[in-house]
């Protein structure tokens, strides 16, 4: 009998077994058949070698029959089902040798041919088998809608791929060609290893082995890399595009494409090797170290046509290897081998494509660039949909349709610094580990989930940018209560006078929150005008806090800063040649740092019209580019430009107040040219309500009054221990001199600070403050006194 491999010496095993369950007086093929189909039954051994080799014999089998069929379990269905035609018993008959029939020897023979040395593995036994199959066979394999023809192709590519030549000229090849071929990849890990083997990483036998994919789409992008590849000349191909793609997936996906023996025309019997940088510059000590390691590998790769080397991130190669005063890098290294038929795939981004490589003429003209651009929406749920058993498999859990969609919907809307499919993956896979591992506390806590639905989504990508989950699930159709219906009473409680202003606020808010509107700017961009001390800056304050968890989530800009036109340098960045230039501009690093938070123009009439141009196109698109080219997401901020203008200058309180469904009117005041010079129509269309905070009454400030008091009078019973009443002469002195229509409720503060909270001071400081538990504060003819209240 011809050597034999473990896994075929296994399955030979199993068919004997089989042979005798069935009452048959010899070993059939369709014994042998069902002998390969079930290697999973012995991979219970424990010789670490034996089960290596059985193992990759078993997954090589295995990914060939999923590969041809649909059915989730193909090798247990074509056992059952030769089974139940052949006949058997539960048990074999102890004690009988069982040998082989004519038929099976010739599976035997003509299985050798295709071997190196004269050992027959399981795979070889499997294409003897399926060249001639029978009716028993047939019948099983029509069960599952295949036939052994659709078995017999990728099997064969399999075989042809291991003996390094083409699958179509396996058959036509001499046999002695066939044994070389084959013992020059069996012998490629004798002895010491090659500059490939030690820098590279076959991307080719890692897909036989099954651990590259799955794959979906880019078929326009892989055609065009066969196209190029496929070339007499210029045959390397550069895939651009920027990070996050899928640039990588696609040289992967090419390699499973060549493992199953697909485009065996163009590239039967080729090997996509990934070459590493960082390995060929690892412990290099000496000069001259790299350059024989890189010179070694690209030797190799180019004596064997059938090697394609892999370079990722691809720009890497110019400068590498580079010392002071030398002007040789690896990239010239790489040039005389690219023109010599070398055939090389890279990966790089744009801007580091056009900086590095295009920069060389000598370098750019020997690559082809693929452009890759960023799949759209239903191209990367699809992707998503493909990977989504890998992921279910790896989390043990199930994940619905739902939320595959959900995490390409919010990635497009929340994560606008990277890219699909990149990002959605990477959402849906922390939904998975999240819905695992909920907890730290698992055991007496929280069970982990066995579903990843939408929320599990919405979930983790409120944790992941920090956008309250409100926000995240409004965006998805409002499917869970929203914090932002309790906005309305949240402003009403703490400004007094501005009832309309707010519900205006309230109003547009809900319209932005609820997605209704598709468009790409903002949440929504305000223009607050008014009187000074009348709420404008609070109010943006109070939005901050409530929607975005805190005060300091405001991001002010003073404007009357940027009176200047050359100004703008210091939003965007200075252009190139400026003194700046290369530092991030204030807007765009505030926008980069918090993207999710209130943005105030304060005194936006003092800016320079010129500084509004800036933001023509942000309160538009919803972004912005600084001078470098780096971009900051607006989509999820809330801007407001304030103005504490009197209706003189232009706008119209009467206006807003008769008519509250149209917008602000506004006036050009000739005697005033620095009015509202800044609003030009282009910046008007752009802003969604135009708001005016009226002047507050005598009874607003009486209850601002009496907020800003219950404030004070809290704090100092906390800290002291003592408590402080105001008497009815007091608090109508406080009211009266507070009230101020031209500066607002500043004044109140101001009145506030002089009656109570110095006189106050100086109690504390003095110690007296803890002689008495109550005080009063008392009008008289002096003004107020503060006394004990006994």
């Amino acid at each position: 009998m011809e050597r034999i491999t473990e896994g075929a010496s296994r399955a030979w095993d199993i068919a004997a077994e089989e042979a005798g369950r069935s009452n048959g007086r010899l070993i059939e093929k369709e014994h042998l058949f069902i002998g390969l189909l079930s290697l999973d039954k012995a991979l219970d051994t424990r010789d670490s070698e034996a089960l290596k080799s059985l193992k990759a014999e078993h997954d090589a089998i295995q990914n060939v029959l999923e590969g041809a069929c649909d059915h989730r379990s193909p090798s247990i269905a074509i056992r059952r089902a030769l089974r139940r035609s052949i006949g058997g018993r539960e048990k074999a008959q102890d004690g009988k040798t069982m040998h082989r029939s004519e038929e099976c020897k010739s599976i035997f023979r003509r299985a050798a041919a295709f071997s190196s040395k004269g050992e027959v593995s399981c795979l070889h036994l499997m294409a003897a088998i399926l060249e001639r199959p029978g009716p028993v066979i047939e019948e099983a394999l029509a069960g599952l809608g295949i036939s052994a023809a659709d078995i017999l192709e990728p099997v064969e590519a399999w075989i042809a791929i291991m003996d390094g030549c083409s699958k179509p000229f396996v058959r036509s090849m001499d046999k002695r060609d066939i044994y070389s071929a084959v013992n020059s990849w069996l012998n490629r890990g004798e002895g010491a290893k090659s500059y490939l083997e030690k820098y590279g990483r076959d991307l080719t036998r890692e897909a036989m082995c099954g651990h590259l994919g799955p794959f979906y789409g880019r078929k326009k992008e892989l055609l065009q890399l066969i196209h190029v590849l496929g070339r007499r000349a210029k045959n390397n191909p550069v895939l651009v595009g920027e990070a996050g793609v899928g640039k990588t997936a696609i040289v992967e996906a090419l390699a499973v494409r060549i493992a199953m023996g697909k485009d065996a025309h163009v590239l039967g019997g080729c090997r996509i090797v990934e070459l590493s940088m960082a390995s060929l510059l690892a412990s290099a000590k000496y000069r001259g170290d790299l350059e024989e390691r890189l010179k070694g590998v690209l030797d190799e790769a180019a004596a064997d046509r059938r090697v394609i080397l892999f370079i990722d991130e691809i720009h890497t190669i110019v400068g590498a290897g580079r010392c002071e005063g030398a002007a040789l890098d690896a990239s010239a290294i790489f040039k005389p081998y690219l023109a010599r038929g070398l055939r090389c795939i890279g990966t790089s981004t744009i801007s580091e494509y056009c900086r590095y490589i295009g920069a060389d003429s000598a370098l750019d003209r020997r690559f082809e660039a693929i452009l890759v651009e960023e799949p759209c929406r239903e191209e990367a749920m699809a992707m998503l949909g493909a990977l989504r058993p890998k992921l279910e498999e790896h989390h043990g859990v199930r994940i619905l349709d739902e939320a595959i969609e959900a995490a390409v919907d919010l990635s497009m809307r929340f994560d606008a610094g990277h890219m699909l499919p990149d990002k959605a993956v990477g959402l849906l896979d922390t939904a998975g580990s999240r819905a695992r591992t909920p907890s730290l506390s698992m055991g007496s806590m929280e069970e982990p989930r066995k579903e990843v639905d939408f929320q599990a989504v919405a979930r983790t990508m409120s944790s992941i940018s920090g956008v309250p989950l409100e926000i995240v699930s409004g965006h998805m159709g409002g499917v869970s209560t929203s914090k932002l219906l309790g906005l309305d009473a949240f402003l009403k409680a703490r400004l007094a006078g501005q009832e309309e202003a707010i519900d205006r606020i309230y109003k547009r808010l809900m319209v932005a929150y609820a997605g209704l509107e598709k468009r790409p700017g903002p949440l929504a961009v305000f223009l607050f005008a008014g009187p000074t001390g009348v709420g404008k800056t609070e109010t943006a304050r109070l939005l901050a806090e409530f929607l975005f968890g805190g005060r300091e989530e405001m991001i002010r800009l003073d404007m009357s800063e940027y009176a200047e036109e050359s100004s703008v340098s210091r939003l965007i960045g200075s252009p190139p040649g400026y003194v700046g230039y290369g530092e991030e501009g204030v807007l765009v690093r505030s926008l980069r740092a918090r993207p999710y938070s209130v943005v105030l123009l304060d005194d936006a009439d003092k800016a320079h019209p010129r500084v509004f141009d800036v933001f023509l196109q942000l309160f538009d698109e919803g972004r912005i580019t600084d001078t470098r080219g780096r971009m900051a997401d607006a989509r999820n901020a809330i801007f407001i430009l304030a103005s504490s203008l009197k209706p003189a200058m232009g706008f119209s309180y009467e206006d807003v107040e008769s008519r509250p469904g149209k917008r602000l009117t506004y006036r050009h005041n000739e005697e005033d040219k620095n009015g509202l010079e800044m609003l030009r129509p282009e910046l008007i269309n752009r802003i969604d309500e135009f708001i005016v905070f009226k002047p507050l009454g005598a009874e607003a400030v009486r209850g601002l009054l009496k907020r800003e008091l219950d404030g004070a009078l809290a704090e100092l019973e906390r800290r002291h221990q003592v408590s402080l009443r105001l008497s009815e002469g007091a608090q109508n002195f406080l009211a009266s001199v507070c009230y101020s229509p031209e500066f607002g409720a500043r004044e109140l503060k101001r009145t506030v600070r002089q009656f109570i909270y110095v006189p106050l001071s100086g109690l504390i400081l003095s110690g007296q403050i803890g002689k008495h538990r109550r005080w009063l504060a008392v009008y008289d003819e002096n003004g107020i006194s503060i006394i004990p209240d006994e």
